[in-house]
């Protein structure tokens, strides 16, 4: 089950982030580029913002909504789009399914690990989704170029290789971030 959650752990998702980025820039317009960039400032500033107050602020069984499910809705939907937008029909459907299986799978393995509740996994849905629709506005409205993806696919593999397996703990930071501003103590 480890092995799993790890396709949704930062450590992994950051390098293919800028993977991303760096594609965007080089083979679409800038607005694509400009809205990946956006959508990672919205995915991974508001999972921080909330899991700096909530950890320090729990409400009920939501203390921290998943990084883990917020950041892949966003990397691997967001890889479904690029590729979606360049394939054909039936490959199109395929790819989607693939990434709603993965992303799916990385929610439930964070349950099954116990590492969140349902409610904070529902609550990565919802940042990563948010994020992703950001995405997809920025780089839908132009057809597609018919731009090669092999470097795109190539540097995904080859990230995948050398980060999967590896963590980023970052829950101890937000933690201490939320209480070194005094949030504790707001919420009783």
């Amino acid at each position: 089950m480890m092995a799993l959650t790890d396709f949704g752990d930062a450590a992994l998702l950051l390098p293919l982030s800028v993977a991303i980025a760096l594609w965007l820039l080089a083979r679409r317009p800038l607005t694509a580029a400009i809205g990946w960039l956006a959508a990672l400032c919205l995915c991974m500033g508001g999972t921080s913002l909330l899991k700096i107050y909530f950890l320090a602020c729990p409400l009920g069984d939501f203390a921290s909504p998943s990084g883990h499910v917020s950041f892949s809705v966003l990397v691997y939907g967001g890889l479904a789009v690029i590729l979606g937008a360049e394939v054909s029909r039936t490959r199109r459907s395929l790819v989607i399914a693939a990434a709603a299986g993965l992303i799916i799978a990385i929610a439930l393995s964070r349950l099954i690990l116990g590492a969140h509740s349902p409610a904070e996994a529902a609550g990565g849905l919802a940042i990563g989704a948010g994020s992703l629709i950001l995405f997809a506005r920025a780089y839908l409205p132009r057809p597609p170029a018919g731009v090669s993806l092999r470097a795109l696919v190539l540097a995904m593999i080859l990230l995948v290789a050398v980060f999967h397996g590896r963590q980023l703990h970052a829950e101890a930071l937000f933690r201490a971030i939320g209480w070194g501003l005094g949030l504790s103590a707001t919420c009783r």
